[in-house]
């Protein structure tokens, strides 16, 4: 590209998350917006190739596109623009969605790069905190920012039941766990237990509730009209957990989901029962699998 210093000082005052590559997908530039979204400052993503699976593009079947499907290495080799709906790999381990359109640009009739520009489309536009407890912390679990056994007992009816519509309830449990924290220590199975929680808050709504149940046990009364889009929802967050890594230890959590319709009126301990032993069949079979009741 020429005179990438006077492109680059006109693109580091957008809003936009914007990054640059040459024609072999080297890293020419990255912006503030890109460094506040993924969470990787300039210095360590300027000269590296996106190949190099920094960002570690994933779809929603779990593909990694940096290597099968790169938006960016169409745009070069074709000389179209690419719109793309992703999950880019945060730098603290966890998935975000974020939709990427990505622009080749030329020197005469040569195609020499291409810039991406990406934005979050994360469904759930606040924190538990911010709308359901205000100002009650007391159901906020202080590690993983989910919330809590509390919210169990005081808010679930109010939030769920009178809110009249079709909610599915997911247990999961990461597979494993207990390893984790023998061999790398508790601190690090708190990472590993911080990376899932992220991933599922980026990639579930304002009208879904994530509940820390107890160890790395976590539920989710996610809101859908049956069970078929509950289990698909299920499959895409197990997915994207999958695909989420604790860098230091090359681990990628692995989980098992029991999934099962909450149905109106019935008793909460019995709901949570059912998709729990919806999730031990799924241990049964061989773990990091979705089983529904």
């Amino acid at each position: 590209m020429k005179d990438l210093t006077t492109i680059s000082s006109i693109l580091a005052m957008f809003n936009e998350a914007i990054y640059i590559v040459d024609k072999d997908r080297k890293i020419l530039f990255f912006n503030k917006a890109a460094e506040e979204i993924t969470g990787y400052k300039a210095s360590e993503i300027v000269g590296k190739h996106c190949f190099n699976n920094i960002l570690n593009h994933v779809d929603n079947a779990g593909t990694n596109l940096c290597i099968n499907g790169c938006p960016l290495l169409e745009s070069i080799k074709k000389n179209v623009v690419m719109d793309a709906n992703v999950y880019l790999h945060h730098k603290k381990g966890y998935r975000l969605p974020v939709q990427v359109k990505s622009i080749p640009y030329l020197d005469g009739d040569t195609v020499t790069g291409a810039v991406e520009v990406f934005y979050l489309k994360r469904e759930r536009t606040t924190l538990n905190s911010d709308f359901i407890v205000a100002d009650n912390l007391s159901m906020i679990d202080s590690l993983t920012g989910l919330l809590n056994r509390n919210f169990l007992k005081y808010r679930v009816y109010d939030l769920i039941i009178k809110s009249g519509l079709s909610y599915a309830l997911l247990f999961i449990d990461i597979d494993d766990f207990k390893q984790v924290n023998d061999t790398y220590g508790h601190l690090m199975g708190d990472e590993v237990l911080s990376i899932v929680s992220n991933t599922l808050l980026s990639n579930t709504s304002n009208l879904d509730y994530i509940v820390r149940f107890g160890g790395e046990e976590i539920l989710i009364f996610v809101q859908v009209d049956n069970i078929n889009q509950a289990v698909q929802k299920a499959e895409n967050l197990k997915l994207l957990i999958n695909s989420s890594e604790e860098r230091s230890i090359k681990y990628r959590p692995k989980v098992t989901i029991g999934v099962t319709m909450f149905e109106k009126n019935e008793p909460l301990g019995q709901a949570i029962d059912r998709a729990d032993k919806a999730m031990y069949k799924g241990k049964q079979n061989g773990k990091n699998q979705i089983s529904a009741v």
